[in-house]
């Protein structure tokens, strides 16, 4: 099962995370042969907007360990190693602003917290990041696994990220 989480509420993603969702689901489509080409479900934090058949999916494709699961994000100019709901922060009562250590916490709690989670299910980091110096990328990745339950770790595939542009 392909997994996009968001991890902000719906009302937090409405202003830019719920189109680059949407885009990134229908890039995902287009771009994968018809045995990969699942349709991949878009959870935000808190499952808000999840069905309770789509749930029932997740749970089972986390204990079996067939979930590959993708975070998305905005990432920003700079060093600190945040993310953001939208590409620029200008507006403190809408734009959100998180730690890499929360978007961990957000993604335990939906996920591992209140089942079985199988160190076998993929996780890759999907943050839109225009400051690349550092290892930037390669830091938020450890710190995020590192803040993940011990028992809950990817062990066959580390957390992975990538740098993008939807």
């Amino acid at each position: 099962m392909i997994i996009l989480y968001v991890p902000f509420t719906l009302d937090e993603s409405i202003i830019d995370m719920t189109d680059r969702a949407k885009r990134w689901v229908n890039y995902y489509r287009k771009n994968y042969t018809e045995q990969e080409r699942e349709i991949p479900v878009i959870v935000y934090y808190k499952k808000e907007t999840t069905t309770q058949e789509q749930k029932k999916g997740i749970e089972q494709a986390m204990q079996d360990g067939t979930a590959k699961i993708y975070i998305l994000a905005h990432g920003l100019d700079t060093a600190a190693l945040y993310v953001a709901n939208v590409t620029e922060v200008s507006d403190p009562e809408f734009d959100k602003v998180i730690e890499i250590d929360e978007v961990a916490n957000r993604f335990a709690e939906d996920f591992i917290q209140d089942q079985k989670f199988s160190q076998s299910n993929i996780i890759k980091l999907y943050f839109c990041d225009p400051y690349v110096l550092d290892n930037k990328a390669k830091r938020m990745a450890q710190v995020f696994h590192e803040c993940l339950p011990a028992d809950s770790i990817p062990q066959r595939y580390p957390v992975q990220w990538f740098i993008a542009d939807i």
